[in-house]
């Protein structure tokens, strides 16, 4: 069972631009007593968003119109402390190991493949809380 506290001291931003997902997943990690979840829809609002005021996790998704998650990833690793410190979660329906390759090599903590995700979500939250 998960802590329904386990996020209660966090701050995280949940990029996704399927509104149905963005909202999922922005009520899951809800769910876990986040200090606060902001969800926007794509990877420009997201650098905004986080050059105003890191949070500590980002979920993003991997494939966005315009900026896609692995871009969005490397713009934020090339921005200075506390942007470029922040904890990625990437969760994607793209299962190919060169996609999990290009992930790692972009900045990317962890890397969750579709569709069973929730409990690798809920797994990598514990980890982050529990000092990585």
């Amino acid at each position: 069972m998960v802590n329904p506290r386990l996020c209660e001291d966090l701050r995280l931003l949940v990029v996704e631009d399927q509104p149905h997902m963005n909202e999922l997943v922005g009520t899951v990690v809800a769910s876990l007593g986040a200090k606060a979840v902001t969800r926007v829809t794509n990877g420009h609002e997201a650098l905004a968003a986080i050059a105003a005021d890191p949070p500590d996790i980002l979920i993003t998704d991997l494939c966005m119109a315009g900026l896609d998650g692995l871009e969005l990833v490397r713009n934020i690793r090339a921005m200075p402390q506390p942007a470029r410190s922040v904890h990625v979660i990437m969760v994607t329906g793209q299962r190919s190991e060169e996609s999990a390759r290009a992930a790692d090599e972009a900045g990317v903590d962890v890397f969750i493949t579709k569709p069973i995700w929730t409990k690798r979500l809920f797994s990598a939250l514990e980890s982050y809380v529990a000092g990585w």
